[in-house]
């Protein structure tokens, strides 16, 4: 299925303003920009110098925001060939080196990841039913999973609700130092 080509733009950070190419099919979904400034906001200074993976990554528009903002260093990943196509031209568009972009389904990725993160951007397609905390092992001590996905009719736990997509943030405690 092909994707219609749309524009998306960082929203803070050395390359606010700047317009790159998105992405949208029946398998991605663009985070809406008042949802990524809302998750930056969450988020705070914690970006500076992070390291973060953007594990259903699209466009590259989560793990491109963190670098505007100041992470050092941001893995890519995405299972979709065309995706991985415009993550490349976006990250050749602001012209930086500090990343690594994979195409794996996400299982697989958890095999072969040599780093461990302290931000760590989940948003699958909203029929695919994940265990966000199973991203656990992947984080430094008291890092964070963002979780993007669709509104439950219950929600539990640190939510934040835009409409019909709710942003879970998960953090790595001390006592799952052994996870």
């Amino acid at each position: 299925m092909k994707s219609k080509s749309i524009a998306f733009r960082i929203i803070g950070g050395k390359f606010r303003g700047k317009k790159l190419v998105g992405m949208s099919n029946e398998k991605t979904r663009p985070t809406k920009d008042k949802v990524r400034e809302a998750i930056f906001n969450i988020i705070g200074n914690k970006i500076r110098d992070a390291t973060a993976l953007d594990v259903f990554a699209g466009s590259g528009a989560m793990g491109i925001e963190a670098i505007s903002r100041g992470a050092k260093h941001v893995t890519f990943n995405d299972i979709d060939s065309e995706a991985i196509k415009v993550i490349k031209q976006n990250l050749s568009a602001i012209k930086v080196e500090n990343v690594l972009v994979f195409q794996k389904d996400y299982y697989a990725l958890l095999s072969i990841l040599p780093d461990k993160y302290d931000i760590v951007f989940l948003d699958p397609p909203y029929d695919m039913d994940i265990i966000a905390q199973g991203f656990l092992p992947l984080l430094n001590a008291g890092g964070i999973i963002i979780y993007e996905r669709e509104t439950r009719e219950v929600e539990e736990g640190d939510v934040r609700i835009y409409g019909n997509t709710t942003i879970e943030i998960i953090t790595k405690t001390p006592t799952d130092i052994n996870v």
